[in-house]
């Protein structure tokens, strides 16, 4: 399945979503990953290539609460 980036995504403010995330060591498992409609890629700089569970909900988190509320 391929990624969208987080800032590419459009969502509609009526549309029921689900996100699910998966830790840095393990993920998501593959099946669930093929019952979804997509997965997102959180754009990142420098060295780093994983954020740790709370941050990267609180970041798609937030940019699904502040693409509804604009």
């Amino acid at each position: 399945v391929n990624s969208i980036m987080l800032q590419q995504l459009n969502f509609n403010s009526d549309e029921k979503i689900a996100v699910i995330f998966g830790n840095e060591v393990t993920g998501v498992e593959q099946e669930t990953i093929l019952q979804c409609d997509g997965c997102i890629e959180i754009p990142q700089l420098g060295m780093k290539h994983s954020l740790n569970i709370a941050t990267a909900a609180g970041v798609v988190l937030w940019e699904i609460v502040r693409s509804r509320l604009s």
